[in-house]
């Protein structure tokens, strides 16, 4: 089944699709946040403020620069202004501060959305994936670890299988 939508539809429907659409925003399991040209918060999702360790209504009007590294923040202003002036892509994981300045690892993806008067704005999604960068790290970690002992026995070690 395929539904369609109306930009005609009466101002009623309007309404309670927008109301449908914030509760979708308000409830997803992924973080969401719009950002301006300046870098401020305009909205903020429960999910996006658990992230970073902040009541959404804490972030508003905020810059989302405080999120990062401060060596990085100069670069990803200048990033996030080329991004809504030009367009392309920006997406990948990210490395972020919480509240408590600890770091965490996000997988983020931002698109385009117009705003008031024709100055686009920033949807990011987010994901926390630090754990998951974790246990890849430890993996790795397990792997060199015993290529290391293999590669330092002195005897020859053969597998065969049945």
């Amino acid at each position: 089944m395929h539904t369609q939508y109306s930009d005609a539809a009466p101002s009623a429907t309007v309404a309670s699709t927008e109301a449908l659409l914030d509760r979708i925003v308000q409830r997803s399991p992924v973080g969401m946040a719009v950002i301006d040209h300046e870098g401020l918060f305009r909205v903020v999702n429960p999910a996006y403020g658990t992230i970073f360790g902040y009541a959404p209504e804490d972030l508003l009007g905020r810059s989302f620069l405080s999120l990062r590294p401060p060596a990085d923040r100069a670069s990803v202003l200048a990033q996030h202004q080329r991004f809504l002036d030009e367009g392309g892509e920006l997406k990948g994981e990210v490395d972020v501060l919480r509240s408590d300045g600890t770091p965490r690892r996000v997988l983020a993806e931002s698109v385009r959305l117009p705003g008031e008067g024709g100055r686009p704005l920033r949807l990011v999604y987010a994901v926390d994936i630090s754990e998951r960068r974790q246990s890849e790290l430890t993996l790795q970690a397990q792997r060199h670890f015993l290529q290391s002992v293999l590669d330092g026995m002195g005897a020859d070690i053969c597998v065969v299988d049945e």
